[in-house]
C-alpha cells in the first residue's frame, strides 16, 4: 500500500467520525478494551454472551454485565432476551474508528518499543485520554499531492 492509498482508506473513517462529533462518548481505557473485544467476538454479528466477553477479557461475570449496562445506557450495545449482546449501529461504528486508531497507535508503539504485556492497556490508555480529532489527525497521511 502506498502513502496515497493509506490517505484514500482512511478519509470514510474520518468523515464517520466528523459526522458523528456531536455524539462524542467519553470512553474509558477500560470502555475500549471491552468495546474492541465485543467487536473482535461478534465479527459476525451473532450475538455474544457475557460469559465469553469475561473469558477473553479475563474479568468476573458481574464485572461485564456491569459494563453492559454502562454500554446501554449509552447506546452502544443491546441485549436479546437470552442475554446475548449486539452492538447498535452507534457502538459498532465507534468500535469501528477505535479499532483503526488502536491498530495504529500499537503499531507505533511497537515498532519504537519493546512489546510488554501491558501493550494493550497502555494503548487503550492513550486511545481514551486522546480527542478523537487528535486521533483522526494521527491517522491521516498527506498524499504528496496534498
Amino acid at each position: 500500500m502506498t502513502t496515497g492509498d493509506a490517505g484514500k482508506n482512511l478519509r470514510p473513517l474520518i468523515l464517520l467520525q466528523e459526522d458523528t462529533m456531536s455524539e462524542q462518548i467519553a470512553l474509558t481505557a477500560s470502555n475500549l478494551r471491552y468495546l474492541l473485544a465485543i467487536r473482535e467476538l461478534n465479527r459476525d454479528n451473532s450475538g455474544i454472551r457475557c460469559v465469553d466477553i469475561a473469558a477473553v477479557l479475563g474479568l468476573s461475570k458481574p464485572s461485564v454485565h456491569s459494563m453492559m449496562n454502562s454500554f446501554r445506557k449509552m447506546e452502544l450495545v443491546q441485549k436479546d432476551r437470552y442475554g446475548k449482546v449486539y452492538l447498535t449501529p452507534k457502538g459498532a461504528d465507534t468500535a469501528e474508528r477505535y479499532s483503526v486508531y488502536y491498530k495504529a497507535v500499537y503499531a507505533f508503539l511497537t515498532s519504537r518499543l519493546p512489546e510488554t504485556p501491558g501493550m494493550q492497556t497502555l494503548v487503550c490508555s492513550l486511545l481514551a485520554e486522546t480527542p478523537e480529532e487528535s486521533l483522526c489527525r494521527l491517522l491521516y497521511v498527506p498524499t504528496q499531492n496534498s
